[in-house]
């Protein structure tokens, strides 16, 4: 599992992009609410501004996926940190068709656990990815996108939790995981229309679907994507 691990390269770009992130971070802090998510985004823009070290917006982006609840801001904050990895690695995004193939994949595993919520959970996600499929409607397909892109940010959130997440190693999966939720967060914002991002603008902010699954449903879950990348 050391595909993407140790190949970077960092360029000056990249780490002026750094520094830009790292302000941007700063500034949200400033408007975040309660000490814990303020010390989220000190956190996060700390490891921004560490220039010299290649793997800065891996540890970023986990130290952000320590939060709670998910806003659109931090999704898109998230999202161009990653990008910024992506570019490090000299790795591509992944398509939407590779992220619901990787999904379908796992969801089948899931609904052959004998635990009751992994069972469950493998099941919503087919259901999820069934009506990405039927393209009913745009609500019926948004409904579905932000199931899916909850549930990745509830793995990635379950990966960095009980320790400091700078204390971990580069991943794969969670390089992967990451891969998927872009892909999701990437078709869902295609379908936001005019009405919402005038909703959003006025401050309203959108909440999904959050997904709440119990740590040994997700200590299995993880488990199964780890293992998928060994095949």
């Amino acid at each position: 599992m050391s595909e993407f691990v140790n190949k970077t390269t960092d360029t000056d770009q990249l780490k002026a992009r750094s520094v830009e992130l790292a302000e941007r971070v700063y500034r949200q802090k400033d408007q975040a609410k309660g000490l814990d998510e303020r010390k989220i985004f000190d956190d996060t823009g700390d490891e921004l501004i560490r220039i010299k070290n290649p793997n800065r917006f891996y540890f970023a982006q986990s130290m952000l996926e320590s939060v709670a609840l998910w806003t659109n801001l931090l999704r898109s904050l998230a999202h161009e940190i990653n990008v910024a990895d992506q570019k490090i690695r000299d790795t591509n995004p992944m398509s939407l068709d590779a992220a619901t193939a990787f999904l379908r994949k796992w969801a089948a595993r899931y609904q052959e656990s004998s635990a009751a919520e992994v069972e469950e959970t493998g099941r919503q996600i087919q259901d999820a990815l069934g009506r990405l499929e039927a393209k009913k409607t745009p609500q019926d397909i948004k409904g579905a996108l932000n199931y899916l892109l909850s549930f990745a940010e509830s793995v990635l959130a379950h990966v960095h939790s009980g320790h400091d997440p700078r204390t971990e190693t580069v991943n794969d999966t969670v390089l992967q995981t990451r891969a998927i939720r872009d892909a999701l967060l990437t078709a869902r914002d295609i379908m936001i229309d005019a009405r919402e991002l005038i909703a959003a603008d006025t401050g309203e902010i959108m909440r999904d679907e959050n997904v709440q699954l119990a740590r040994e449903s997700l200590n299995e879950i993880y488990a199964h994507m780890e293992s998928s990348l060994d095949r």
